[in-house]
C-alpha cells in the first residue's frame, strides 16, 4: 500500500470501520518507515489506538519524529487542527 492511498484512507476515517481500521494498522506497520507521515496525520485518539494494536510502531515512530525538521513538525500540527 503506498502513502497515497493510506492518506486516502486516513481522510475517510477507516477507524469506524474495525476490519478496516485493523487493516489500515497493519498496512501502516507493514510499510513503515513510510507510513510514518501518515500516522503522523492520525487525530491523536486514532494514533493511541494504533500503538494499541501495534506496540511495535511506537518506538520507531518517536525515533522518526526526533528527526524531523522544526517545520515538518509544524506542517504534521497543523494537519491536526
Amino acid at each position: 500500500m503506498n502513502s497515497g492511498i493510506e492518506c486516502q484512507l486516513t481522510c475517510l476515517q477507516v477507524w469506524k470501520n474495525r476490519k478496516v481500521w485493523e487493516g489500515f494498522v497493519k498496512c501502516c506497520q507493514r510499510t513503515k518507515p513510510q507510513s510514518f507521515l501518515v500516522l503522523l496525520q492520525l487525530p491523536a485518539v486514532q494514533l493511541r489506538d494504533v500503538f494499541t494494536l501495534c506496540p511495535e510502531l511506537r518506538e520507531p515512530l518517536l525515533s522518526h519524529i526526533q528527526t524531523l525538521t522544526p517545520h515538518q513538525v509544524a506542517k504534521a500540527q497543523h494537519s491536526k487542527l
